[in-house]
């Protein structure tokens, strides 16, 4: 998560470093986008306690059966709902556009899956596209959620439907800088 957030700080300072330069002819947007937070598993906060004090009594690789036991999928789903419980509605993060040289650039600090990257990339009005993210922690679509409800949907910060709403932040930002 470190590395990742870092990541985003030096994209953040470069970008004003770039936008005081006039020559660059620089258009960059900047926004907080507030995602909800994944409170679907709150109910289970006394098993995922007790799955996470068992495993950390018992040899570590013990960890995933304790937790099919309990109805879980895994040890870090348990841990998961323990460090969302009592979190706010919902966790923002920050997030930025620019183009440069008719090249448009999106960025935030998390892992976006790849569906969503093309989807961005298919609906910006610039011929190429990057988009630059982090690894502080997952941000999976809803057919993740609704149809496989997989490691990164149970362990990370997002509810389902949040990284479609992102989707669309970043696609109009981008059609803002153009």
């Amino acid at each position: 998560p470190d590395y990742g957030k870092k990541l985003g700080q030096e994209a953040v300072a470069a970008l004003a470093k770039l936008e005081k330069a006039p020559s660059t002819g620089l258009k960059a947007e900047r926004m907080v986008f507030a995602g909800e937070v994944d409170h679907s598993w709150d109910d289970r906060i006394s098993q995922a306690r007790e799955v996470y004090d068992l495993w950390k009594s018992t040899d570590k690789p013990t960890g995933d059966e304790l937790a099919h036991t309990y109805n879980m999928s895994s040890v870090y789903q348990a841990r998961a709902i323990i460090s969302r419980y009592g979190m706010e509605a919902t966790r923002n993060l920050t997030i930025g556009a620019f183009n440069v040289g008719g090249i448009g650039f999106v960025s935030h600090t998390y892992e976006q899956f790849s569906t969503s990257g093309l989807q961005i990339k298919e609906q910006s009005p610039f011929d190429t596209t990057f988009i630059v993210s982090g690894n502080s922690g997952y941000i999976p679509s809803l057919e993740n959620f609704e149809n496989y409800r997989s490691y990164e949907a149970d362990t990370g910060y997002f509810a389902a439907g949040v990284a479609e709403k992102l989707v669309a932040e970043m696609v109009g930002m981008l059609n803002k800088v153009k």
